[in-house]
């Protein structure tokens, strides 16, 4: 089986018992494990990982018990027992950029040459210290992003990270998560593994999200996580009770505090007429105004701090 993925975004932090069957987890051929959370009020990450441990009894207390395991975001891997089992190539990946930790995980294969040949004409601030294609693909977007002195996820352009994701899915065929602790991006690559995500909201008919198999589980028990507004991606649905939608090939959802922000698919809706642009407006004087042209199609910004486009026009 492949790797396993579960990324969560909630609108308030919680703390979740999280597990998984240790006798499904042999069945489907699922080997080592990674967590990654942002404890409470907190700009780095914290990552728990092991590339070979399958058994429940090797999983590090602190994912039960330990009271700073509350979190807003989080990303946890199973993968698969071809992988190969060395710390280095265990995901998620942390690293840091603009004053946060940004987290990051891959599902699929792409072709690392091609990654590095761009990362070659890159600056060299960012460099993997293993050899998966995942941190190099993870380390591409972070050189772009420390070019364009972005300090957040939102800094960038949600049309930019998807047209980053594409570049990347190109060298193969991928799936993308990835995060800064406020706003969590979900990619499906095309023709890769299958995406599900949905919205989860009080109350519950149970607490438990888990797969059909059992193979991965996570309890909000707690009596101040009850109530809490979930946004899940997974590698399938947890829940029965709630509406999945699965990711189309090439579709990108961004998630922020337990609700989805972003959508390609309905941007490229609200944008599949090039004369047509549609403005976010707010109070402010409109006699002032950048007109900017790009590939044929004009972007117009009535007050460039406090007005853009709904699409993220420049490359």
């Amino acid at each position: 089986m492949k790797n396993f993925l579960v990324a969560i975004s909630l609108d308030v932090p919680a703390s979740p018992i999280i597990g998984f069957d240790t006798k499904q987890y042999q069945q489907k051929n699922l080997r080592g494990h990674g967590f990654a959370w942002y404890p409470v009020d907190a700009k780095a990450a914290l990552i728990s990982k092991d590339p070979q441990s399958f058994e429940e009894s090797g999983r590090p207390k602190t994912i039960d018990d330990w009271k700073r395991f509350r979190s807003s975001t989080f990303f946890i891997n199973l993968h698969g027992a071809s992988e190969d089992a060395v710390i280095e190539e265990t995901q998620p990946f942390s690293k840091p950029i603009g004053g946060r930790e940004w987290i990051f995980m891959m599902q699929g294969a792409l072709d690392i040459n091609e990654i590095r040949n761009i990362l070659k004409k890159q600056s060299h601030f960012y460099e993997p210290t293993g050899l998966s294609e995942a941190e190099a693909a993870f380390c591409m977007i972070l050189n772009r992003v420390q070019n364009r002195d972005s300090k957040k996820l939102s800094d960038i352009g949600w049309n930019r990270i998807h047209k980053w994701f594409n570049e990347l899915n190109s060298f193969g065929s991928a799936n993308f998560f990835i995060s800064d602790g406020i706003t969590t991006a979900g990619y499906r690559g095309l023709g890769s593994e299958k995406i599900f995500y949905a919205r989860r909201t009080p109350p519950f008919s149970t607490t438990i999200i888990s797969d059909q198999d059992r193979i991965f589980s996570a309890d909000f028990c707690n009596s101040l996580d009850e109530l809490r507004t979930q946004f899940i991606f997974s590698s399938s649905p947890l829940s029965a009770d709630d509406v999945w939608s699965e990711l189309n090939d090439g579709q990108m959802v961004v998630a922020k505090r337990g609700s989805k922000i972003w959508d390609s698919e309905q941007d490229i809706k609200n944008t599949s007429n090039p004369n047509q642009i549609n403005l976010l407006r707010s109070n402010s004087n409109q006699n002032s105004a950048k007109v900017f042209q790009h590939n044929d199609r004009t972007k117009i910004i009535l007050n460039p701090q406090e007005f853009q486009s709904s699409a993220e026009l420049a490359p």
